[in-house]
């Protein structure tokens, strides 16, 4: 099997600093979109890229590409916790391997995408991780709504975060043909997946659609930065027709870390209760004292309820409860914009956590660079309060209002820069990938 790769990104219209990273090597390729303002999500995502593909290209499977996954995730989380001004940094990463003659294998965290392009139709393979798409999945919100959500770009898994993280893997039959497009949500928010087909399906090449798909986010607006991957397969053997026949879904088996944990109970002793009479449970040493001493325990009288104790119980539990409940609101009905690196975010609760909990914080693809007003970014860093979620964003959508309006003025036209992937031969111009043993 051959994987026929090209590349492009961009920073678009909006951003002054591109934070998306992408890598290949022998068969495999990686796409992540950073985040964490100035600097830090440009350092997490090509640390996340980096890590990924050289965990990741020793005999690959979809068991090893999870745990490339892992040791990328492990070496962001690392790397910010080195370095106080990386602090809270991250980064989505979706990923794809050539893994067997007919195979390839998809792994994802956040919400950049993979699709598969066949027959002229277009699938997402990966699943977004992100707050809107998992009200989309409950029923709770149509695609339309999701697509149009202020919180579509709040993201519910990255890498680096945490110490680990839940990663999804999908393997898929592949034929002749197949497409690949691995993008962040650059492309995404500002191209529609009909739009995206049509491309894929008219383009001569992977570069070509590649570098039009880049093209056609920017003219749309280029909001964020984009990055698209285009993996074109060929040779594919066996090449089974029947496999033409079938629907994607059933092309795909799915793989995840995820796992449902279920509480339990640690730290009781076990009670061993024996019959009248009855020696079991008995130590060697044991006399008529000790079973004695036992019998006249067993005689003594119960303890008297005491309601004193009682009240005095329920009203300690009522005083905690409420304590408990008005820190729980004070940290989930409290919002204000502030900056999180040197990311603009909305803090759902105190930006710096109260007691045992953390705010819930709001990306919104904004960062301080952005804002020119001295004042305003002295706000920012300390913090503006706001009535309610709403308030946050309208506040939010009026710093983005005066900063487009600014950048109309300022920003000098970006050429896309076609990347060419050099693996094992290099045709003239796009970069033919013979996966290894196939």
């Amino acid at each position: 099997m051959r994987l026929v790769i090209a590349a492009a990104t961009d920073v678009g219209q909006v951003r002054s600093l591109n934070e998306d990273s992408f890598a290949v090597a022998d068969h495999v390729v990686a796409v992540a979109d950073g985040m964490g303002g100035h600097l830090g999500g440009e350092v997490a995502s090509a640390e996340a890229v980096e890590s990924f593909v050289q965990a990741a290209t020793d005999h690959p499977n979809v068991d090893s590409l999870l745990l490339a996954v892992q040791t990328a995730n492990s070496a962001v989380h690392l790397r910010a916790s080195e370095r106080h001004d990386l602090t809270g940094m991250g980064t989505t990463l979706c990923a794809l391997a050539a893994t067997g003659p007919d195979r390839c294998s998809v792994v994802n965290v956040g919400d950049s995408r993979v699709y598969l392009h066949t027959n002229g139709r277009l699938t997402q393979i990966s699943e977004d991780h992100s707050f809107v798409e998992g009200l989309v999945r409950e029923g709770r919100l149509t695609r339309a709504q999701a697509e149009v959500h202020p919180q579509r770009n709040v993201v519910t898994r990255a890498l680096g975060i945490e110490p680990y993280v839940d990663v999804d893997g999908w393997d898929v039959v592949v034929m002749n043909g197949d497409r690949f497009l691995l993008c962040s949500d650059g492309l995404t928010n500002e191209v529609s997946e009909p739009k995206i087909a049509d491309i894929l399906s008219g383009s001569d090449s992977p570069e070509a659609a590649a570098n039009e798909l880049v093209r056609r986010a920017n003219e749309n607006g280029g909001r964020d930065n984009v990055t698209c991957v285009v993996v074109e397969v060929s040779d594919v053997e066996p090449a089974d027709p029947s496999v033409a026949e079938l629907s994607v879904a059933a092309r795909l088996t799915r793989h995840s870390t995820a796992q449902t944990v279920t509480p339990t109970l640690t730290g009781l002793d076990p009670v061993v209760v024996t019959a009248p009479g009855s020696t079991a449970g008995r130590t060697a040493g044991s006399s008529a004292g000790d079973a004695a001493g036992a019998s006249s325990a067993s005689r003594r009288r119960p303890r008297r309820f005491s309601w004193r104790g009682a009240l005095f119980a329920v009203a300690v539990a009522a005083v905690f409860a409420v304590a408990v409940g008005g820190v729980g609101w004070y940290s989930r009905y409290t919002y204000s914009v502030g900056v999180q690196g040197d990311e603009i975010v909305i803090f759902q609760g105190p930006k710096d956590g109260v007691l045992w909990i953390d705010p819930i914080v709001l990306r919104q693809n904004l960062t301080l660079d952005d804002v020119t007003d001295e004042s305003i970014r002295e706000s920012l860093r300390s913090g503006v309060d706001q009535a309610d979620l709403a308030a946050a964003q309208d506040y939010v959508e009026t710093l983005r209002d005066r900063i487009t309006t600014t950048t109309t003025t300022t920003t000098t036209t970006t050429t896309t820069t076609t990347t060419t992937l050099p693996i094992v031969t290099i045709p003239p111009v796009v970069p033919v990938v013979p996966s290894p043993g196939f």
